[in-house]
């Protein structure tokens, strides 16, 4: 992977697994558009702002012993969680976060949710399935604290 690539997933995904939750900062993924500006892939955006705010992202925001992970309202990037025997990770991209579980935890590929495929015109998924059958995507309108 060149520098270039790996900076570009390191700017737009990420993944909190609950082993690190002291090295997560404040961050915005993706754009919003406030009132008077517009935000982009901000480190400085520490401060939460209102959930219907128009763009595509994911914000995490930390406050002393908390942290909030919530999307825009459209769900544009999708939130996915693994929680299984106590330990969770949750990441931006469903992809990012299989890589990042593959050598760490034990995944099933979920073949009822792939046959589906198979006949997409006939077909409807329920919102959370993925392939993978220990992580779910969390609806839009939901954060993770």
């Amino acid at each position: 992977m060149s520098k270039n690539s790996k900076r570009f997933f390191e700017d737009n995904f990420f993944v909190i697994d609950s082993c690190n939750l002291d090295n997560v900062e404040s961050r915005m993924y993706g754009y919003a558009i406030l009132d008077n500006e517009i935000l982009i892939n901000s480190h400085e955006c520490n401060f939460p702002f209102p959930k219907d705010s128009y763009g595509c992202y994911v914000n995490v925001v930390r406050r002393d012993k908390e942290i909030e992970v919530y999307q825009d309202y459209f769900g544009s990037y999708g939130l996915y969680i693994y929680n299984q025997d106590g330990y969770f990770a949750i990441s931006n991209s469903f992809l990012y976060l299989v890589n990042f579980l593959k050598t760490r935890k034990e995944l099933s590929f979920d073949i009822s949710y792939a046959k589906a495929f198979i006949s997409a015109p006939q077909a409807s998924l329920a919102y959370q399935d993925t392939m993978i059958k220990e992580i779910i995507m969390l609806p839009r309108n939901r954060s993770v604290i």
